[in-house]
């Protein structure tokens, strides 16, 4: 990987960023290639000019053994590690002569020293660096290597914090990625990394949009300005002399004045600058924020909103006569790719930044289904396998693994839920069976945690977070939501040991038993409901294949009535998911669109641009847990089926909806669907560019290229 004479080298600890560098001399350069890790962050530079677009690199693993006493989460297990390195092609980049190779250092995750809400999160007291350039010179092949020979120095990144912010100062120390200063000193040669490390192959996080900032309010020296929507970035100021301060947040409170709470009161997102004489375009390097509104105090100018996350394209563009569906796809779309950094799916892009195992099982299908996701889940499957206890199998409940809690359930089920909708989407079993030895250590570490079938406890100490962010208090047993993903899980893992041609014999009696004891447990049959029909809970059974007539009754009568959701984060896409599988197409529009509280309609007429932690807003404003029913707009409403047996497209058309227009740029090519109510009639047009069978109104037609068909209103 590299060469025996390339070492890992380190520096001060008490600097937070460094500047290292390293000079040679070519005559007749060619070919060149780096190959360069940082941890934590780096951003590389050639001759003074910045070598890539991408930011925030290496993508964020679980890079190495830490001190977990300091944990608010108790946690003993034993994890795997692993760090990135990338590989630049520098052809034409080196000149004749002097070359200067200068890279800027910085925390990023791996060196957290200030937050404590997840507790004192540090891998290491110091940065460390590695890297190999070889290039060829008149034929002959070279290579400058890290090693403590290469010099360093403290540069204008005085303090940088993933979670608050950064401190730059200008005033003396303007970047200089060519010169190195007098004061320079030697690196340390420091030990080898002991783990797992390999080329990163997932995409990186870079500048995907550019949003222009309007002022909206000046009180003294300070100025509030918004984007038109919340996003994940930063602000980019031009500041003269003097002190300047960028403060981020979500939201206006009732006088004007900046609202924290959403974003994390007791974490406030604030880059400081001071600016040099001469003026200076300033940014934070090593952090992104999340924010719909900025303040900045000092001598400057705001030049625009940059958008950062990990690069991934959008597959599925969707639009209809529903204002609320409308604005549920565009909300989930940026809630997701907010929360896109390092390849991680986060639970949000400010207080937590954290790949949070449950949220990121709920919404794995619909983010796949939405976007080119392939290799970044990828990676993240990597950091959910990484995450698991060697010994017991426990799956921890953030991945890549940095504190935080939820259950052994819905949170640990990750292991087992990505892996299969990953197979699902793009079809590659190798996935399946890289992971399907960590699926088998996390049932066994399941049956632990039951008695007489039900997942009734975690380990020692740990939490055992059953549903969750409900409208009001969670009122489901933490056994049965733990105990449905348990079931839930081995379904899945019988489908994936037929894809793997493994035995799923030492599972079934598991799946039995657990099957049994959750209806001995929470059946009544008296009146057919589990738990009282409470927070969709006859959904979670239904969807199990347990209950009857009346299970199906009681939950199509509640939530007819109710027009709204009494759900938390796993029942209301449970609840979506078994009224499509029920053909109940207008009630699942009838609460998806359904503008009373609690729903997204009243998100959405509260102003929101993204989706909330919780149905009244008092959390986060940027979670995309509850944007997982946002598939249903594409799969029942517009109909389309890529994934088993062909292209399908069989619109669910309901009555709120007199048009609609779906598209989704698939492994199959383009699929669309445009539909029209006019008149009497309901009009179809489509298109596939493979062979693809539309269904409606009783009728089956095989189709390729353009297709056109019309039905009356009432047929469908």
């Amino acid at each position: 990987m590299f060469h025996k004479t390339t070492s890992w080298i380190t520096f001060d600890k008490a600097l937070q960023s460094v500047s290292v560098y390293k000079t040679f001399i070519a005559e007749k350069p060619s070919a060149a290639e780096i190959k360069i890790c940082g941890l934590g962050f780096f951003e590389l530079y050639l001759n003074g000019n910045r070598v890539g677009n991408d930011l925030f690199t290496p993508a964020w693993t679980d890079y190495c053994s830490f001190d977990k006493s300091t944990l608010t989460y108790p946690s003993q297990d034993e994890t795997s590690h692993r760090a990135y390195y990338l590989k630049y092609n520098l052809q034409n980049a080196l000149v004749k002569g002097n070359n200067t190779l200068c890279v800027v250092l910085g925390n990023g995750f791996y060196r957290q020293t200030r937050r404590v809400a997840e507790g004192r999160l540090v891998y290491s007291e110091q940065l460390r660096l590695i890297f190999e350039l070889s290039y060829t010179d008149g034929g002959r092949r070279f290579v400058v290597s890290s090693d403590p020979s290469c010099l360093y120095s403290a540069n204008f990144i005085k303090e940088n914090n993933i979670f608050y912010g950064e401190k730059h100062d200008y005033e003396n120390r303007l970047p200089d990625y060519v010169h190195i200063p007098e004061n320079a000193r030697f690196c340390e040669k420091t030990e080898d990394y002991p783990y797992l490390m390999e080329e990163q192959t997932c995409p990186p996080d870079c500048i995907t949009d550019i949003f222009p900032c309007t002022q909206v309010l000046k009180k003294g020296g300070m100025r509030i300005f918004r984007v038109p929507e919340e996003i994940s970035g930063r602000a980019v100021i031009r500041a003269g002399k003097g002190n300047v301060r960028v403060t981020y947040f979500g939201e206006l409170g009732a006088d004007g004045m900046p609202d924290y709470n959403s974003a994390g009161a007791d974490q406030i997102q604030e880059d400081e600058f001071i600016a040099p004489p001469s003026g200076a375009l300033l940014f934070p390097r090593f952090t992104w924020h999340a924010f719909r509104y900025f303040s900045v105090e000092g001598n400057c100018d705001v030049l625009r909103a940059e958008v950062i996350r990990t690069n991934v394209r959008r597959t599925v563009e969707f639009h209809c006569s529903s204002p609320v569906l409308n604005w549920l796809f565009n909300a989930y779309c940026r809630t997701q790719t907010n929360n896109f950094h390092g390849s991680v799916p986060s639970d949000c892009p400010h207080r937590e930044r954290l790949g949070y195992t449950g949220d990121g099982q709920l919404a794995a299908e619909t983010a796949m289904l939405f976007f080119d996701a392939d290799k970044l889940y990828r990676k993240w499957i990597d950091d959910i396998l990484d995450c698991q206890d060697k010994k017991s199998g426990h799956i921890q409940h953030t991945a890549p693994f940095y504190g935080g809690g939820g259950g052994p359930g819905g949170w640990g089920c990750a292991v087992v839920v990505v892996p299969y909708r990953h197979y699902c989407r793009y079809g590659d079993a190798a996935v399946l069976k890289k992971s399907f030895p960590n699926m088998r250590k996390w049932v066994e570490s399941m049956r632990g945690f039951c008695e007489n079938g039900l997942v009734v406890r975690e380990y020692a100490g740990g939490w055992c977070l059953g549903e969750w962010c409900t409208p009001d208090k969670p009122v489901l047993p933490e056994s049965f939501v733990n105990t449905y993903y348990l079931i839930k899980s081995l379904s899945y893992m019988k489908e994936i040991c037929g894809v793997l041609n493994e035995d799923f014999t030492p599972y079934g009696a598991l799946m039995r038993e657990s099957l049994a004891a959750f209806e001995r447990a929470f059946y009544d049959e008296k009146n057919g409901s589990f738990c009282g029909g409470a927070q969709g809970a006859d959904a979670f059974a239904l969807s199990l294949g347990l209950g009857d007539a009346r299970t199906r009754e009681n939950l199509i009568g509640k939530y007819d009535k109710l027009g709204a959701f009494d759900t938390g984060m796993f029942g209301t896409e449970v609840l979506c998911g078994v009224l499509a599988s029920l053909n109940e197409y207008e009630l699942l529009f009838k609460l998806l669109a359904s503008e009373k509280y609690p729903s997204f309609g009243y998100e959405m007429a509260a102003g929101a641009t993204t989706i909330w932690e919780d149905w009244k807003g008092e959390g986060s404003h940027d979670h995309p847990m509850f944007g997982a029913s946002a598939k249903y707009l594409v799969t029942v409403f517009a109909g389309i089926d890529d994934t088993k047996n062909g292209v399908i497209v069989a619109p669910k058309t309901v009555k709120g909806i007199n048009g609609l227009f779906c598209s989704l740029q698939s492994k199959r090519g383009l699929i669309s669907v445009r539909y029209e109510k006019r008149g009497t009639k309901i009009c179809f047009e489509l298109e596939s560019e493979q062979n693809a069978v539309f269904e409606y109104g009783g009728e089956t037609h095989g189709f390729s290229g353009r297709f056109y068909a019309e039905y009356p209103i009432n047929v469908g």
